[in-house]
């Protein structure tokens, strides 16, 4: 996937969104932070490896990235690495006070806010140009899913023609998920692609998508939805026509590899 050059964006915390004070006036409101402190699934370098191969950079042009559960950091400096991403343009929040001296000295020029809720963070809307989002893997409550939390608001902050790339494991992103409604209507080319085996406990696949110029309001199912490289190849290889066109809102669309 091509990640979009993208302003620096700006990360800061304590400010809790609307949306999100009034899940927390709701019943049990300890538990999601429990969950959160306590679901920590880091993903293992091969799988992160794996994940870099599906990524190819902009050609002379900067972009961001972001972790919002950023554990020790491991995993966003491994694909920044590979990325050819700058320290000062990799951001990282970890909530964990454990784990955020770690992503501190992993990253010590990087963007890191730990320990921070990401929920108690906020940044310019539309800024990333690539977010890795491995969240907890757990149940909230009303039986919604951490992942779709989440999922949620880093939606909000990665850019249009940005690409996601969600960590959870496969039942999350079923036929009938609440994760897969939610990249149909703002994802476009998207793929699912399991971590390599024997690395996987969890049963973890990864999602990827490009985040749409508009939100398919329909929710019209598209054929997209593809496992396996070589049919996301296939799928870049279709966009590369597009070249550095703009979408409709001015956005421009995924170009060459």
């Amino acid at each position: 996937m091509t990640l979009r050059r993208t302003n620096n964006p700006r990360l800061t915390r304590n400010f809790l969104p609307g949306t999100c004070r009034a899940f927390l006036s709701q019943e049990a409101p300890m538990r999601l932070a429990a969950q959160m402190r306590g679901g920590y699934y880091p993903a293992h370098a091969n799988a992160v490896a794996h994940a870099a191969t599906f990524l190819r950079p902009p050609q002379n042009s900067s972009f961001a990235v972001l972790d919002p559960c950023a554990g020790t950091g491991a995993a966003i400096k491994q694909l920044a690495n590979i990325l050819g991403c700058p320290e000062e343009m990799t951001y990282a929040i970890e909530l964990d006070d454990g784990r955020a001296e770690d992503v501190k000295a992993a990253l010590p020029d990087a963007q890191v806010l730990a320990p921070a809720s990401f929920f108690g963070c906020r940044a310019s809307p539309n800024s990333f140009s690539f977010i890795w989002l491995n969240p907890p893997f757990d149940f909230s409550f009303g039986g919604h899913r951490v992942e779709d939390q989440f999922l949620q608001i880093a939606t909000q902050w990665l850019m249009p023609g940005g690409v996601m790339a969600l960590v959870c494991p496969e039942n999350v992103i079923d036929d009938y998920s609440d994760a897969r409604q939610h990249f149909m209507t703002y994802y476009e080319n998207c793929t699912i692609e399991p971590f390599p085996a024997g690395d996987r406990p969890f049963k973890e696949v990864i999602v990827f998508g490009h985040k749409r110029a508009r939100p398919n309001v329909n929710g019209k199912r598209d054929n997209t939805w593809e496992t396996g490289k070589r049919v996301w190849q296939k799928v870049l290889a279709a966009l590369s026509g597009f070249g550095q066109k703009a979408c409709p809102i001015g956005f421009p669309l995924p170009g060459l590899l």
